[in-house]
């Protein structure tokens, strides 16, 4: 199947490079063809366009998982190109899995490094995923940073999103305890 990824690059003359790249999974003879190149001026800028992509992937995929839209508007600066249409549930489960260690890795990023919109709402837009496929790798971890980063921002709502992710969480690996004195705190 078709995966489809944003990489960046300091070898322009101009800047930084975004390149948008499309590649077959499923076929590793297929050569990578570029899709789309934008010059960025600068580092921040480039890694900006890349968490609104992967901020953007996540929304699409993951609201066709589940009926629940998030209860908040993803902020994205920097729209990407559209995404091809998936046609069905399990190519967007597929299409998520494929990511989800980016996904994780870009998280955990932008946790560490100040970009708190994007550590607080790939986490919460990728919850609808996790529920469906059973996955709990990193799941605690993006919870916490995502709690963390609404905290850093003052985000009271968004503040209300991660916890009730992060109890989620906590429940499912078998935490109720920390999930009732996390609940008084």
């Amino acid at each position: 199947y078709c995966v489809s990824n944003y990489y960046f690059s300091p070898h322009s003359p101009n800047g930084y490079e975004t390149t948008h790249v499309t590649y077959f999974q499923g076929r590793p003879e297929q050569k990578v063809r570029r899709l789309v190149t934008r010059i960025d001026s600068d580092l921040r800028t480039a890694r900006h366009r890349l968490f609104d992509y992967y901020l953007h992937f996540v929304d699409v995929h993951s609201s066709q998982i589940s009926t629940a839209r998030p209860q908040f508007q993803p902020d994205v600066r920097y729209p990407p190109e559209p995404l091809s249409a998936s046609s069905s549930q399990k190519e967007n489960i597929q299409r998520l899995d494929a990511e989800y260690d980016n996904l994780v890795a870009a998280a955990g990023y932008a946790s560490t490094n100040g970009w708190h919109w994007h550590a607080w709402q790939v986490p919460c837009l990728l919850l609808p995923f996790l529920i469906r496929v059973g996955r709990r790798s990193g799941m605690l971890d993006m919870a916490r940073n995502a709690l963390a980063a609404t905290q850093e921002l003052g985000d009271r709502h968004g503040e209300s999103v991660t916890l009730a992710n992060l109890a989620f969480t906590l429940r499912e690996q078998g935490s109720g305890g920390t999930v009732t004195r996390q609940g008084r705190s």
